[in-house]
């Protein structure tokens, strides 16, 4: 049975189209009327309908405007317009929003039927493709347990919207749009599963290992206060006499878990050493966002993306290390749309939290990140350069051909014409790194190259891509390639 809202200004119509609905549609039925789009919105919200029957012209906000706002909160429902007048305009500000159907009053009984019939086909077939996808999950554990982990990941640290935790309630078949996060460290991790199953038997609860600690959503509606008793009571009977330190946040509805999150893990101090390596890995996030930024060709940063990895993997167990890989490359898809100013690139470019969540391996996880790395660099290269201003291609030109030579800001500024602060200014906004890092990043793909020839020792080259002091050169060159050059010439020998 399918649920129905009806939505028009004008009592002979609701009236029509209820009975039409009770009288000879076995698989709907009505579940609310409304009057206007304010009506309409607050019933939605109240039964959850599958399909909604919107009049066009309301008084208020009108039928187009209405739908609009209630697919961000319902996406799968079926919308149909209706309205007296057969109008292009409306049709187009419609089409956008994936309207199912559009009629025209007065309505037929045959064509209100026939449009019913297809809306229960489609939301029949929706029905069928959802099963079968739950019940795909459901033939595995380990696939569910993925899931799990991929959604408490997401609650560490981004909204969740409207479709993805859709999606999400279907799978785990959560009773409400809102809960709670808790937070949970002890220094025997193993003893989390068991912790977390003591909860289960009580409330619909999902939980993931994250930073050594366990992160439990549940979705029951209880009080923060009962919820931290009941979850130190079960710490105490699998970890009796343990130093457990426990945070709990507020409740929250589905778009701000984050936030609640938030404030459990900051009731927890981070674990000996763990504030060191999350510093270490951002700073290298950042060094290797920028190295991304730099780079001219894919090969440019398969040495930085290498170099960072080993550190990640070195670091976390992989379950971990996969999602801090995956952070890092929403950090580049950020920063590239921030350059680019192309977000629809980006989108198709990668997923990152949904792409690694069915890795077992590193070896998957550095393939992925390979394809990734060709598509944006090359994305990259591609929408860059028509963007800048005529001073900041002439002063990229510049520098190209006088690389090996001392260059400086306050020179290049000048054989452009213009302030070496109006200068550096183009260089940050348009390529998204200093004037120095720019000239660094042109001498070491030189520098790179040279190496792979093997015809010059590491000091020839630093004095042919414009570096005097050859130690200085192989400590800019290790910082931005995560090798030294002598390292680098046996890597790629190795590779060869």
């Amino acid at each position: 049975m399918y649920s129905v809202l009806i939505v028009d200004d004008e009592e002979p119509v609701l009236e029509s189209y209820s009975y039409l609905i009770e009288s000879g549609l076995d698989d709907f039925s009505v579940c609310a009327t409304a009057r206007s789009g304010g009506e309409a919105i607050a019933a939605a919200h109240q039964h959850r309908p599958d399909v909604v029957l919107m009049d066009i012209a309301m008084p208020g906000i009108d039928g187009i405007d209405t739908i609009r706002e209630l697919q961000h909160e319902f996406p799968d429902a079926l919308y149909i317009l209706s309205t007296a007048y057969e109008r292009f305009d409306l049709a187009q500000r419609a089409i956008p929003l994936r309207v199912f159907a559009y009629l025209v009053k007065p309505v037929s009984r045959k064509r209100f039927m026939e449009t019913m019939f297809r809306a229960k086909d489609e939301l029949d077939e929706e029905r069928l493709r959802l099963s079968q996808r739950i019940e795909e999950v459901h033939r595995s554990a380990d696939a569910l347990a993925r899931e799990a982990q991929n959604f408490v990941t997401m609650l560490t640290w981004k909204p969740i919207d409207a479709t993805t935790w859709s999606r999400f309630r279907s799978l785990f078949q959560l009773p409400s749009d809102s809960g709670l996060v808790v937070a949970v460290r002890l220094s025997d991790r193993g003893l989390y599963p068991a912790i977390a199953d003591r909860i289960e038997r009580r409330y619909r609860s999902l939980w993931a290992e994250n930073m050594q600690r366990m992160i439990l959503f549940v979705a029951d509606s209880v009080p923060p206060e009962t919820l931290e008793r009941i979850v130190r009571e079960a710490v105490d009977e699998v970890a009796e006499g343990s130093d457990a330190a426990i945070g709990v946040g507020s409740r929250r509805r589905y778009d701000e878990l984050y936030r609640s999150c938030d404030e459990a893990l900051q009731a927890i101090p981070p674990a000996a050493g763990v504030e060191r390596h999350l510093r270490q890995y951002r700073a290298r996030v950042r060094d290797f966002s920028q190295s991304v930024a730099r780079a001219r060709t894919p090969g440019d940063v398969v040495a930085t993306y290498e170099a960072f990895a080993d550190e990640i993997f070195a670091t976390w167990r992989f379950p971990v290390a996969k999602y801090r890989v995956a952070a890092a490359f929403e950090r580049l898809l950020h920063d590239f749309d921030s350059r680019v100013g192309a977000p629809e690139v980006s989108l198709l470019i990668a997923d990152p939290i949904e792409d690694v969540s069915g890795f077992e391996v590193r070896r998957d996880v550095d393939a992925w990140a390979q394809r990734v790395l060709r598509r944006l660099v090359e994305e990259q290269s591609r929408h860059a350069g028509d963007r800048w201003p005529d001073v900041l291609k002439q002063a990229v030109r510049f520098i190209d051909g006088n690389y090996a030579q001392p260059l400086q800001l306050t020179s290049v500024a000048e054989q452009c014409g213009v302030s070496a602060g109006y200068l550096s200014r183009l260089f940050s906004e348009h390529l998204g790194v200093p004037f120095n890092d720019h000239l660094n990043s042109v001498r070491l793909d030189v520098a790179q190259r040279l190496l792979q020839d093997g015809d010059r020792t590491v000091k020839e080259i630093a004095y042919a891509v414009g570096y005097q002091d050859p130690n200085y050169f192989s400590r800019i060159f290790k910082k931005y390639t995560g090798h030294s050059p002598t390292r680098y010439v046996r890597k790629g020998e190795q590779n060869g």
